[in-house]
């Protein structure tokens, strides 16, 4: 909403409001005072949704035209409060109070006279939960609102993203980015701005991104090195890194105490104390490109080429292995790495089948295939619905984003991102 605002009925006097980040906002109103003096109103504000909050506006007197001015004489005079409320990308109403001498109290409807060129308005999409999707050959996220299944707005990155999510309360957005631009991307979801970067050092890909279960920390995934990288969720700060942990994914135990990476190279699964942050255990189970944990923490089912491993955590072992190859070709493809989700009641397992367009679902009581749904092109990124409905499909091979119905196992939605795009990863906001 950075621009210049007026009134269409009173031209000759209007407000310049620039935001300037997720949280301030900064106006000034150049108005007359009832004798028709010149005024300019300004003031430091908060953002709280549509809404901007001014409590301490000001006025400015004192100043001469240079080179006679002198910052010494500027006198800051309180003059009131002012509110405005955007009602869509375009409208909006400013309210003001003020006992100031020459000024009364009033509001006035808004109308965008300018913007700040090369930006963006989108109206605020209906509430509910949104689907952030990595757009890796176009360095953007997609924002995907579920409900109605259309894109609401784009968001610029400076590197291709590879890892997502989203912190537990919905309020941020993590994109892991290529070497091009290393590091982590913060998008505010209220705004759609990319607020900071977590720098993860020269020439890192930041391959998964995962919340431990209290949301007090970020593990991000190094590809190049793999190395676990743990990041305080309030400060983003890094706290530790963990090297030869693995270079794909990364899934926790619920009580958090212990996290298990896993990858390409051997032993292709390690397990992390994660109050150490130390390597405690390893297993050889070959390489691996995802991993999820069933809620009750018993069992790690992992992504592999052409097959689903079942893992157990407390002897530590492989204990079934369920094929998942189609059309006798493995289930690895260049297009993207396999993914895989446990639903929220850990009765059902999907994983994506890159080569050859189908997302396989597996009971994770009898350890067994029981269904193969067809979606476009080397399926990659998975992501679960909150209210345990639906599965999301990101598909790099065709640009498509799909939603799978959990009840039927059916597809009943897709939307085309782009041919060029490659969404290769997912995360969904909670409702």
């Amino acid at each position: 909403m950075s621009a210049s605002w007026f009134n269409p009925a009173e031209g000759g006097h209007g407000i310049m409001i620039h935001l300037l980040n997720s949280e301030q906002a900064w106006m000034c109103w150049f108005a007359f005072d009832l004798d028709g003096n010149r005024a300019w109103i300004c003031a430091l504000g908060t953002i709280n949704g549509d809404t901007l909050e001014f409590p301490n506006a000001f006025t400015v007197e004192g100043g001469n035209f240079p080179p006679l001015f002198n910052p010494a004489q500027i006198e800051e005079v309180p003059w009131g409060s002012i509110t405005v409320t955007f009602t869509g990308c375009d409208t909006g109403m400013m309210e003001w109070s003020t006992d100031a001498p020459g000024f009364q109290s009033g509001s006035m409807p808004l109308a965008r006279l300018t913007s700040l060129w090369g930006s963006e308005c989108v109206p605020p999409p209906p509430t509910g939960s949104f689907a952030y999707v990595g757009l890796n050959a176009s360095k953007r996220l997609a924002v995907v609102e579920t409900a109605g299944f259309t894109v609401v707005k784009t968001i610029a990155l400076c590197g291709n993203p590879w890892g997502m999510a989203i912190s537990p309360d919905g309020a941020w957005a993590f994109a892991g980015l290529s070497p091009a631009c290393p590091g982590i991307a913060v998008i505010d979801t209220a705004t759609g701005l990319v607020d900071s970067q977590v720098d993860t050092g020269v020439g890192t890909l930041i391959r998964n991104l995962k919340f431990t279960p209290d949301g007090a920390h970020l593990y991000a995934v190094e590809y190049f090195s793999s190395a676990l990288i743990v990041i305080d969720a309030t400060s983003l700060s890094i706290e530790a890194t963990i090297a030869d942990a693995g270079n794909e994914d990364v899934a926790f135990s619920p009580d958090g105490a212990f996290a298990y990476v896993v990858g390409q190279a051997a032993p292709g699964l390690r397990v992390i104390d994660t109050a150490s942050r130390s390597v405690v255990h390893s297993t050889d189970v070959g390489v691996t490109e995802g991993i999820a944990m069933t809620p009750d923490g018993k069992f790690a089912y992992l992504a592999q080429p052409g097959n689903v491993g079942v893992f157990d955590t407390s002897t530590r072992t492989v204990v079934a292995n369920i094929a998942t190859v189609f059309e006798d070709v493995p289930s690895r493809s260049v297009y993207g790495q396999a993914d895989i989700v446990v639903t929220a009641d850990g009765a059902f397992a999907y994983r994506s089948v890159t080569c050859c367009a189908k997302v396989a679902v597996i009971d994770t009581a009898t350890n067994t295939l029981v269904d193969a749904i067809d979606v476009p092109a080397h399926p990659s990124g998975l992501a679960l619905a909150p209210d345990g409905t639906a599965v999301y499909v990101a598909s790099p091979g065709t640009g498509d984003f799909t939603v799978i119905d959990q009840a039927t196992n059916t597809v009943v939605a897709t939307t085309t991102l782009g041919t060029i795009t490659e969404p290769i990863n997912v995360a969904i906001t909670p409702n």
